[in-house]
């Protein structure tokens, strides 16, 4: 039978787990271009909300960048990942 040792190890585990990364990353990538869209589009936003939505924005960068790091990729070890077969995914 298989240890968990053994799954945590395998190629195919690894592979759900940079699967996971990637997903992360473009749901996150969506919503740095949907906040750098309204920024642009939006010319009747006053400071304060200008301020906030920069904010927000420079949140999500953050997270985009963790998002791709190693250290990420290592918290997701354990988890159970993603499945790599979705054809809704371009």
């Amino acid at each position: 039978m298989f240890s968990a040792e053994y799954l945590l190890n395998s190629d195919w585990y690894k592979q759900r787990l940079i699967t996971k990364q990637m997903r992360d990353i473009q749901l996150w990538q969506r919503h740095a271009d949907y906040f750098d869209a309204l920024m642009q589009a939006d010319s009747t936003v006053d400071n304060t909300e200008q301020h906030e939505l920069q904010r927000k924005r420079s949140e999500i960068k953050n997270q985009l960048d963790y998002l791709h790091s190693d250290e990420y990729l290592q918290s997701l070890q354990g988890s159970i990942g993603a499945d790599w077969i979705d054809h809704n995914l371009s």
